[in-house]
């Protein structure tokens, strides 16, 4: 059920948030709101690409003042569910990297992807104890907690990129 008729709503949004707002019939809406199972078809009312953690704070309030549901999506892996209305918050452009190699910590945005955590490690002698797929987002990766013994060292312990203030 899509509620937001016009692009009133689109606009309103797009005045609060430095990422990118989309609206069913806008040239890029569809791919931005593509699933990475593409027998899962997502069409929201409108989907936004979120810049950073001050875009998800500001539309989740924008949304929740206006009871729409508020999908969040990174890579769109595992993705069973078709999204058919309110906000999809997409955080794949939610890129912020850095590795504190001394805290053996990895700061890292909702967005990045498995693979540049671990060549963002390895020249400091750090990898992760997972192996999830390469193209997997970090958010969907198993912290360190589980590594065995032998990798302890070496291993990254998981912080949020941005704490979220609601």
């Amino acid at each position: 059920m899509h509620i937001l008729p016009d692009h009133t709503a689109k606009t309103e949004l797009q005045l609060l948030v430095r990422g990118l707002v989309y609206a069913p019939g806008d040239a890029s809406y569809e791919s931005e709101a593509a699933a990475f199972n593409l027998a899962t078809r997502h069409t929201p009312d409108l989907v936004l690409t979120a810049f950073d953690a001050d875009d998800v704070v500001a539309a989740v309030r924008w949304a929740s003042a206006r009871n729409m549901s508020i999908p969040i999506q990174s890579t769109g892996r595992g993705a069973a569910n078709a999204v058919s209305d309110g906000l999809l918050i997409s955080t794949r452009y939610m890129l912020e990297l850095s590795i504190d190699p001394d805290e053996r910590t990895a700061r890292v945005g909702a967005g990045v992807r498995w693979r540049d955590v671990l060549r963002a490690a390895a020249p400091n002698g750090l990898t992760g104890c997972t192996a999830p797929p390469p193209t997997s987002a970090w958010s969907a990766t198993p912290s360190a907690a589980g590594c065995p013994s032998w990798a302890a060292s070496t291993a990254l312990h998981r912080t949020m990129s941005s704490p979220l203030t609601w």
